[in-house]
């Protein structure tokens, strides 16, 4: 057991490459030493979410729940067998650990693991990964958990441009995901300090991700303009915070020259969003 958990952590390692990788010292893990496996997952981890170290300001090593997590990814079928094991994981975790876990599970979800989860467990592993929700969206009955990891994860600058990242990438798959991200734009739009936030997002978002952000903008319009969809809906939602503070607080919104070609989002919320610009 031990070998294959090995293994399977060494495979979510994958060697490293790329600029912002290069600081990791990459090492195929000992296959008779699973602890240090996971060390260099969470180091490798941390390395491609561009974090400082200590990995989110703790510097103890990943504990022994990941190797649990590894141990149902050893033998998924059947998933009855594998889900005891996860079930075994807290939900919380310390800052080398959420990221073992993180890179561990991201790895598993992707098509290079070749795993090809059932969904049940796959859900399952999702809910033992905190970071992952927050990168994704939390899963039921677990959205104020992931909530307080954000405000975590905020207070660090490192950790909050990781933040900053994720919310303002194009997400064209998936409803929950953009509805997620939505909710905690507009979660942070009522104060001062919240709407640096969210202006950081916005600012990124069109500035690293423009033709896509304003083609996913038409999409979503079509699609609305057609009848309804979840994600269409949710990404409408996304632009509220933006059309709320372009109405309220346009003084904050013109101290950001870089924040250009916003309109189009901004009216895509105005026509379609039901509640109109909240006050």
């Amino acid at each position: 057991m031990e070998r294959s958990v090995s293994r399977l952590l060494a495979s979510a390692c994958a060697e490293p490459s790329g600029p912002s990788l290069a600081a990791v010292s990459w090492r195929p893990p000992t296959e008779e030493d699973p602890a240090a496996a996971a060390a260099r997952l969470a180091a490798v981890t941390a390395a491609r979410l561009g974090l400082r170290h200590p990995p989110l300001g703790e510097p103890r090593p990943p504990g022994a729940e990941v190797l649990l997590l590894a141990a149902a990814l050893t033998r998924p079928d059947p998933v009855a067998r594998a889900a005891r094991l996860v079930n075994e994981v807290r939900a919380t975790a310390g800052g080398a650990e959420l990221l073992a876990r993180h890179g561990l599970v991201s790895w598993a979800l992707s098509p290079a693991s070749g795993l090809r989860l059932d969904p049940e467990l796959a859900d399952l592993l999702v809910a033992r990964s905190p970071l992952t929700e927050v990168l994704t969206h939390p899963r039921p009955h677990r959205a104020d958990e992931c909530g307080a990891l954000l405000d975590r994860l905020l207070l660090r600058p490192d950790t909050r441009r990781l933040v900053v990242r994720t919310l303002a990438e194009p997400e064209p798959d998936s409803a929950a995901t953009v509805g997620w991200r939505a909710d905690v734009l507009e979660g942070h739009r009522r104060t001062t300090e919240g709407r640096h936030l969210v202006l950081d997002v916005y600012e990124t978002a069109l500035l690293r991700h423009g033709p896509r952000t304003l083609r996913l903008v038409r999409d979503a319009d079509g699609l609305l303009r057609a009848g309804d969809d979840p994600w269409a809906r949710a990404l409408c939602a996304w632009w509220g915070p933006l059309a709320w503070i372009h109405r309220n607080r346009v003084v904050e919104l013109r101290a950001r020259p870089l924040l250009v070609d916003h309109r189009p989002g901004i009216g895509l919320f105005r026509r379609h969003s039901t509640g109109g610009v909240p006050r």
